[in-house]
Formats: C-alpha cells, sequence, structure tokens
C-alpha cells in the first residue's frame, strides 16, 4: 500500500488508500462498475486483477472468497500463510459454506497482526438485503452478524488487514453492513469523456488495424458516455472480426440497445429529433424552457432548476414538448418506461442500477411521465414497504445538488394532487409550467397545422379559422385525430390530398372523448401549482392563491 502510484489509480481507488493507509478505516464497500475493467499502466484489468497491482501489491497474504469459487489466493505464499495463521490443516479441503468459511477468515484476522487483505466477491450473497431479519435464512442471517462484527471488532481493526467487500449494487447489501459507519462505501463510477478517450488510445494502439470510419476519437469518447469500457473492448474487437471500421453513425443506436437492455428494459433513450420550434403555441412557456436551454449551454449550472414539472389536462402535449426541450438543449433524454407497472415489486436493486447509468449519461433530461400513476403517495402499502423505499429512493436522487445542470429530471401529471407534494418543493422541482387546452380559435389553427406537418399532411392554404371555432375545447390529441381522419376521409375519395372539405368533414364528425368536470379540475390544478403568474392565462392571473385553493376543493373528485 506504501508504493501506491497515485497518478496511475482513479479516484475511487485513491479514496480507499486515504482512508487505509491513516488508520480511519479497514472495512471497505466497493459498488457499482465493479464488472467493468480498469486500464492501468497501459494494461486493461479486471477488478480483481486492479486490487491486486495496484492497492495490494506489498500485502504478504491476499485472500479472495465467492460462493462460486470458494476460498482462492493471490499467486505465491499466501495460502500457506493464510492456513497457518488460521489453524487450518493444509491436508484438510478447504471449507466452501460461508458460515464456515468466514469463521476462517476472522481466526486469521485475529491470529496476529496481518499484512493481509480480504476480497469477498458478491457480498450480496452472503449478507443480503431484507425487510427483516427474520425472512433471512440462518446461513444469511449468520454472514451478515459475522461482517457487522468485523466492523466493530477492536481487534480486527487494529490488524494490518483490509477488507474489500465486493457488490454490484449497495441496496442488495444488508443495510447494517452497507449504511454502518465503520464500512466505508465506495463507489467504482462508469468512466468519464476523459477514461473513455485514454481507453479509445490504449485499443487503438492495441489494435492497429481497427480505424475509425467517420468522426475523431474525441467524439467518440463523448458519443459513448453511460458505456462501459468492456463494452467499447467489445466494439473494437467486433470490428476487428468482421474488418471492418468503427462508424460513429451507428454509435447511438447501439448505445441505446445497450444501456436499455442493461437497465433490464426500465427506461429507454429516446433520441429528440425536434426542438422547441415543433410546439405550437406556449410561447412564455417556451421563452422560460429557452432560458434554461441557454444557462445549460453556457455552463451556468447554477441557474439551471434541478427539475421542471409539466401539469395539465391530458393530450396537451407534455411528453411532446419534454422530449422537443431535451432536444433544444442537446441533451440526451432518458425516460422511465411504464414506471407504474414496472417497479411495483422491483427491487432497490434495480433502480439504483438505473440511476448510476443515468448520472454517467449526463448532460441528461430524466423524463419520469404520469407521476401522478407512479408515486402515487409513495406509501407503499401492500408491498411491505418496497415501493416507499423506491420512491424515497428517487426523491434523494432528485434532491443531490451535485445533478444540478448536468440532469435535470422533468415531470409530467396531470393529477399532481395525487402525488406526495413533497416531490414538488423547491430543490426538486425548481420550475413548474402548466400547460391548458387550446384557449381561442388562433391557437387551436396553429395546433391544426403543427399536427398537420407532424404527420405529413398538407393542409389547404386557407383560413381555418372557422374550422377551429367549431373545434373549441379540443385538446392536441383530439386535433391530430381530426387531421388523421381528414387524410383518411380524402383516401376514400381517391384525392392525393387534403381539401378543405375533407377538414370541415372530419372536424364535424369527430366525437371527443370529454369529461368536463375532470377537465375543469385538472385545468385548475395546472393553475394552482405553477410556480410563475406570467405562464398563465389572463383569466387566471389575478385570481388569488386563497381562491385557487377554495375553486380546487369544490371540484375535487371523491376520494
Amino acid at each position: 500500500m506504501k508504493t501506491i502510484d497515485r497518478e496511475a489509480i482513479p479516484g475511487w481507488a485513491g479514496e480507499i488508500a486515504d482512508a487505509y493507509l491513516p488508520g480511519m478505516a479497514s472495512l471497505f464497500l466497493l459498488h457499482a462498475n465493479v464488472f467493468d475493467l480498469i486500464l492501468y499502466r497501459d494494461e486493461l484489468l479486471t477488478l480483481r486483477e486492479f486490487l491486486g497491482r495496484a492497492l495490494l501489491g506489498t500485502k504478504d497474504t491476499v485472500v479472495y472468497y465467492n460462493l462460486s469459487e470458494g476460498l482462492t489466493f493471490a499467486p505465491g505464499p499466501s495460502k500457506e500463510r493464510f492456513l497457518a495463521a488460521a489453524g487450518h490443516s493444509p491436508r484438510k479441503p478447504l471449507p466452501r459454506d460461508p458460515g464456515e468459511v468466514l469463521q476462517l477468515i476472522e481466526r486469521f484476522s485475529k491470529s496476529s497482526p496481518q499484512n493481509a487483505a480480504v476480497i469477498l466477491d458478491y457480498v450480496e450473497q452472503i449478507a443480503p438485503a431484507s425487510q427483516s431479519s427474520s425472512f433471512l435464512s440462518p446461513a444469511d442471517r449468520q454472514g451478515c452478524t459475522a461482517l457487522q462484527r468485523w466492523a466493530l471488532d477492536p481487534q480486527i481493526l487494529r490488524a494490518d488487514t483490509i477488507f474489500l467487500l465486493v457488490t454490484q449494487t449497495l441496496s442488495a447489501v444488508a443495510p447494517d453492513i452497507s449504511r454502518s459507519p465503520q464500512v466505508r462505501a465506495v463507489k467504482v463510477p462508469l468512466p468519464d469523456e476523459s477514461e473513455r478517450l485514454a481507453l479509445l488510445d490504449h485499443l487503438s494502439r492495441a489494435m492497429p488495424g481497427v480505424t475509425l470510419a467517420d468522426g475523431t476519437a474525441t467524439q467518440l469518447a463523448k458519443a459513448t458516455a453511460g458505456l462501459m469500457r468492456l463494452h467499447l473492448l467489445h466494439l473494437y474487437q467486433e470490428a476487428r472480426a468482421i474488418q471492418q471500421p468503427v462508424a460513429l453513425a451507428g454509435i447511438a443506436a447501439r448505445k441505446k440497445a445497450i444501456i436499455e437492455a442493461e437497465c433490464g428494459g426500465l427506461v429507454e433513450l429516446v433520441p429528440p429529433g425536434y426542438g422547441l420550434d415543433a410546439v405550437a403555441g406556449m410561447d412564455e412557456a417556451k421563452q422560460v424552457l429557452r432560458q434554461v436551454v441557454q444557462h445549460v449551454r453556457a455552463g451556468h449550472h447554477a441557474r439551471v432548476p434541478m427539475g421542471i414539472a409539466f401539469i395539465g389536462p391530458m393530450g396537451t402535449a407534455k411528453t411532446f414538448t419534454g422530449t422537443a426541450f431535451a432536444g433544444e438543449c442537446g441533451m440526451t433524454c432518458v425516460k422511465f418506461r411504464n414506471l407504474y407497472e414496472r417497479w411495483v415489486g422491483a427491487s432497490e436493486a434495480n433502480l439504483d442500477r438505473v440511476l448510476h447509468v443515468v448520472e454517467a449519461l449526463g448532460p441528461v433530461v430524466l423524463i419520469i411521465d404520469e407521476i401522478d400513476r407512479a408515486m402515487p403517495g409513495g406509501r407503499g402499502d401492500g408491498d411491505s414497504g418496497t415501493s416507499s423505499r423506491i420512491y424515497a429512493r428517487l426523491k434523494e436522487f432528485m434532491s443531490d445538488t451535485r445533478h444540478r445542470g448536468r440532469i435535470i429530471v422533468l415531470v409530467m401529471s396531470n393529477r399532481p394532487d395525487r402525488v406526495d407534494p413533497d416531490i414538488f418543493r423547491a430543490g426538486r422541482i425548481d420550475l413548474k409550467i402548466p400547460f391548458f387546452l387550446p384557449e381561442n380559435p388562433a391557437e387551436i389553427e396553429a395546433l391544426l397545422r403543427k399536427m398537420a406537418d407532424k404527420n405529413g399532411v398538407p393542409l389547404p392554404a386557407m383560413d381555418l379559422g372557422p374550422m377551429a371555432a367549431r373545434a373549441a375545447g379540443s385538446s392536441g390529441a383530439d386535433l391530430e385525430a381530426v387531421v388523421l381522419l381528414a387524410a383518411r376521409l380524402a383516401d376514400e375519395q381517391g384525392r392525393p390530398k387534403v381539401t378543405a372539405e375533407d377538414l370541415a368533414a372530419a372536424v364535424d364528425d369527430y366525437i371527443p372523448m370529454r369529461d368536463e368536470d375532470t377537465l375543469a379540475y385538472m385545468t385548475l390544478l395546472a393553475v394552482y401549482y405553477c410556480s410563475s403568474r406570467r405562464l398563465l392565462p389572463e383569466r387566471f392571473r389575478d385570481v388569488s392563491s386563497q381562491e385557487l385553493g377554495r375553486q380546487v376543493r369544490s371540484l375535487a373528485p371523491p376520494s
């Protein structure tokens, strides 16, 4: 440990050295990107190889254990020293059961001050998290208890032994261990841009026959944010195998497939193909969002909201505007996919994995659509509190000020009253933008033309005002349905283009599904939750908060 090359090791490894050398900690819980390769002195190493070379090279005894391999040792005299100190005969087979192995390691650590290292891989299999210790098997309880004692035993703490517990997901480990003040949790992050660039330089020298079809190594390093070094190695190995250059143009689709698979289908990477110009109307809201975009691009992170909420009735283009905002920012757009259906019953481990990837992808817009369905109070009724812990983890993530300017959480809702109000507090959601149905025929006409452009349906060059007036009260989704109906009517008549008559017939024929009381209530909620009066229509700007509250309560549906 005394000959550590500080310039060659990553920051997380330096964190271990800084805590262990002065005697501040001896038990470390390594988590997150622990299955990746590490570039060390121009060699690609596994985590185990890296630890052995970079941090543990001067240790007399190095011991490894996991359930699959059992006890193994570093090359050299490690095994003999371990068996002698633990009082285990070399003629007897080594135990594989976790309880017996942990007892053996404890005897070794206490026998005398050992210049040693013990690495426990997949520690969540030895000391798994559970709602209650009563749900654990006797072997699991024994493993949890042993590791807790190691963290507190003065004799072990005084020994010159470092314990490295390794897991991919922190929340999968028993909380008495993962949250113990005597155990130092160390996150192994995904490689940042400079680390990816260094890896690409290494790969270009290791595989000189592999070239880039387009772009530069710097552009490739930027485009591969969120990927492991292992993914980049596979990319180069595949290019060498098929004797084709690495194409920057195909990286986005490949990254999307890799990350969505790594996250178990719980997220979707949405490639924004348009900006805020594609959104009809909403001039004030678009101006505010463009100010956010300017701050993001200029790097003025302190002026970027931690989170943004889009609130309003269904069909008011909240999702479309969110994707347009991400496109305008030039940020990666990540969307939780069916959050309500997929997360109920899912473990915190899955969520931790997703958020770990999101952090590595930054700058990113993280969209949580229909948060009123995803987080209905965060009570977790009927699921032993799993939902409550998942939602608490999300709220913790939303409050992390290190994300400001890099990760913008964008939540959408038409029933924010169903959500834990703590979600919308300042510091999590700093900007709340209301969305409304079109207020006048001019807005409806603009939306009709936008929906026609979006769907490739040319509208006749005529005044659409009269038809727009007849479509009063329609949502953007309704108007899109009208445009598509007009195109269908033209097809039925064999006309290559939509005529004014087709559009008029579609407006008169289309029957929107509309609950006026529900729409009125959702509209009032959008006003009530709005964070700026200038984002409101004129008719709402002078209404007091007290009056709005009274109206909201009067229209609220039964619980």
